[in-house]
């Protein structure tokens, strides 16, 4: 397992002959000790998508992004690649094992935020913390319909209308472009064009498919952090057993949108 320097302002290491695609920020005084945070996106996403948080936290931390398979500049996986759960928590922890890291703070957005809830349950060693952004256990049929975008299933939706275009008819879906300022949904789209079609689907699959049959066997606990309204945040929380919340005032800084 070698490490290999891209020319895209990242690295990749790679594993059984896959390229795990990622970015290394520390900006802290080089003779403080600190730790590390490994921030894992949602599906379609990419490690480009935390340009905001980067400069704010790695004052601090060491910031270690990472793209899943199939998405940023992550090789895709060929046909035949384990396409399991346990495969992509090895990846996650061979991200930590190759620099050498013992523990990290997880945070994971989405997709990304249930496969942490995994590592927590399978490798809690590895982890100090657990904060997941908008992250379920797994995806309701509802929800799976909506992705699906009148197609049978997500997956079909995605090969027939590749990445791009499944990004374009999910727009209004997730209504992510409330409230977005102008160039955003343009910058959006164009990092959503970088995966792979297959590689999407995978990954969609894995999540969809497999993880529904784990999560309330493995998962016992969490510490949830939502990018939500209060008032939403505060019913899920009152519907979970013995559920607790704190609220946590933050400020937010003046850095460049990479759209514009």
């Amino acid at each position: 397992m070698s490490l290999k320097r891209l020319n895209l302002g990242g690295a990749g290491w790679y594993i059984h002959g896959q390229k795990t695609f990622y970015f290394d920020d520390d900006f802290r005084n080089p003779w403080t000790p600190t730790e590390t945070i490994l921030i894992h996106h949602g599906s379609g996403r990419n490690s480009n998508f935390w340009y905001k948080w980067i400069p704010i936290f790695s004052k601090r931390y060491r910031i270690i992004r990472r793209d899943a398979l199939g998405h940023g500049y992550s090789s895709a996986p060929p046909l035949g690649h384990p396409n399991t759960i346990g495969a992509l928590l090895d990846e996650i922890v061979d991200t930590l094992n190759q620099p050498k890291i013992v523990k990290v703070q997880y945070l994971g957005e989405s997709t990304g935020g249930i496969f942490g809830e995994f590592v927590a349950a399978r490798n809690p060693e590895r982890l100090h913390s657990l904060s997941i952004c908008g992250s379920l256990l797994f995806l309701s049929k509802s929800a799976q319909d909506m992705l699906a975008v009148g197609y049978a299933t997500p997956e079909k939706a995605i090969r027939a209308l590749e990445s791009r275009g499944w990004g374009e008819v999910v727009i209004p879906v997730l209504k992510t472009d409330q409230g977005a300022p102008e160039g955003f949904m343009d910058w959006w789209l164009e990092k959503f064009t970088i995966p792979s079609t297959e590689g999407i689907c995978a990954y969609t699959e894995l999540y969809i498919e497999k993880t529904s049959t784990l999560a309330e066997s493995c998962i016992r606990s969490m510490f949830l952090c939502c990018c939500l309204p209060l008032r939403t945040v505060c019913l899920l929380i009152s519907r979970i057993r013995n559920g607790l919340h704190e609220l946590l005032n933050g400020t937010t800084g003046d850095h460049r949108r990479p759209w514009t």
